[in-house]
């Protein structure tokens, strides 16, 4: 993964309204640690989404990290706390097993949390390119990540979620396999298309701006050009609840300057019109 920033407000009961910068790091990259730092980035990242080695278990019951992992991102999160800057560990694909029965995983993911000392959790799903590309198996996956979210809660802990390609989420047959050794998201018919050329599934939306989830992260803005870019936008300012919305923005040799300042302009004008 590439450096990546996300951007969002807090909206929640006695937060501020002022938009929080998030980035997505990895430990074996001593460039994070040292840029959060640095006196002249002081206050600009509020934390960190972290990549560690953490993954679920194939079976469902509980949570692992790769120790080798873990000690790369030993200084990356005294720098967090040395700072003030959150730390939450990223998990990769969320396996049916764990869908189906979240218990065990959750109570792992507490331990664990406690244990380490985390703000919270966020999920980087993309199995079927988005988290799941039909509405069934999305509903399955937004019943377990509700059941997550509430549990962290009540221990004081966070959960976010990176998505993509929400859009293409449709009420379809599930077809993962098309030949070729291929992946279910390279079979996905959920990130084919743009995302005006999909019908509208509304489901899709309600079942993100009701959840209860910390924040989306939506991928969609950091691929491509910058019309994708505001085309991605868009789609998700206009039908999902803001107050659970956080724009990624990606590091890339290809956007210029002028691409750099439509995108960040894009969002500070929709944060202005929606007040997010």
């Amino acid at each position: 993964k590439r450096s990546r920033v996300w951007a969002a407000t807090q909206q929640h009961e006695g937060a501020s309204k002022s938009r929080r910068v998030m980035a997505w790091a990895t430990g074996s990259n001593p460039l994070a640690p040292n840029q959060l730092r640095n006196a002249t980035w002081s206050g600009v990242f509020d934390g960190i989404q972290a990549f560690c080695g953490a993954s679920f278990r194939s079976d469902g019951l509980g949570i692992e990290i790769d120790e080798a992992s873990w000690a790369s991102c030993v200084d990356l999160f005294q720098a967090a706390k040395d700072t003030g800057a959150e730390f939450h560990l990223v998990l990769g694909n969320v396996p049916d097993a764990v869908v189906s029965n979240p218990q065990p995983t959750i109570d792992s993911a507490i331990k664990l949390a406690m244990e380490l000392g985390l703000d919270g959790w966020s999920l980087d799903d993309e199995y079927d390119c988005a988290p799941r590309s039909t509405l069934q198996r999305f509903r399955d996956w937004m019943n377990f990540v509700d059941i997550f979210a509430s549990e962290l809660h009540s221990h004081g802990l966070a959960l976010s979620a990176a998505v993509q390609a929400m859009f293409g989420i449709q009420d379809v047959p599930y077809t993962p396999d098309c030949g070729g050794n291929k992946s279910a998201a390279e079979c996905s018919q959920a990130c084919d298309r743009l995302p005006s050329q999909y019908p509208f599934q509304p489901e899709v939306t309600e079942l993100m701006s009701n959840s209860r989830i910390d924040r989306w992260l939506v991928m969609d803005t950091y691929y491509f050009t910058t019309a994708r870019f505001l085309d991605a936008l868009d789609w998700y300012v206009e039908n999902v609840s803001n107050d659970r919305l956080g724009m990624a923005m990606m590091n890339r040799d290809d956007i210029t300057d002028d691409g750099l300042l439509a995108r960040f302009y894009a969002i500070h004008s929709k944060a202005e019109q929606m007040d997010w």
